[in-house]
């Protein structure tokens, strides 16, 4: 008796490289700020220059990073969502003898 199973996936997931933790952290923060306080990007930018958070790249925050930053981040995130089972094919083939 032999079985055989053929599934075929689509997922936008797998080109998706690992954050750092510290990346994440900000990234996770701003989106914070955003949802939960309503706080638009020139808040967020004051936030984090006040608080002394620098970007990934040791420069302060302005409108236009945070504002970028969290779209990607929307986006990234939306990308784990998309994926989906297209097809399932299960075969089982048995032989008399």
């Amino acid at each position: 008796m032999t079985y055989s199973f053929e599934v075929n996936t689509r997922s936008q997931s797998l080109g998706i490289f690992g954050l750092s933790e510290d990346r994440t952290q900000r990234l996770e923060l701003m989106l914070l700020l955003q949802e939960k306080y309503q706080m638009n990007s020139v808040q967020i930018s004051d936030f984090l220059n006040s608080n002394n958070i620098k970007t990934p790249h040791n420069k302060t925050y302005n409108y236009k990073i945070v504002w970028s930053s969290i779209k990607k981040y929307k986006a990234r995130l939306n990308r784990f969502k998309l994926g989906t089972i297209e097809r399932v094919k299960e075969t089982i083939y048995y032989r008399f003898d």
